[in-house]
């Protein structure tokens, strides 16, 4: 029987204009404080490559 992996599915938001973009898998690893994913990425409202931080 396969193991079942501990990912969660998160929302990335634009930092500038706060647009949803993205949603991406989080891996649930064994870190002692939860970590906010932030990645640079391409906001199509902005039209430029801003940062991406989790959301809710």
């Amino acid at each position: 029987m396969a193991k079942s992996k501990k990912k969660s599915s998160v929302v990335l938001a634009c930092s500038v204009c706060k647009e949803r973009n993205y949603t991406v898998n989080k891996s649930r690893g064994k870190l002692p404080a939860p970590v906010k994913l932030e990645i640079n990425k391409f906001c199509n409202v902005c039209r430029a490559e801003t940062m991406h931080g989790e959301t809710k």
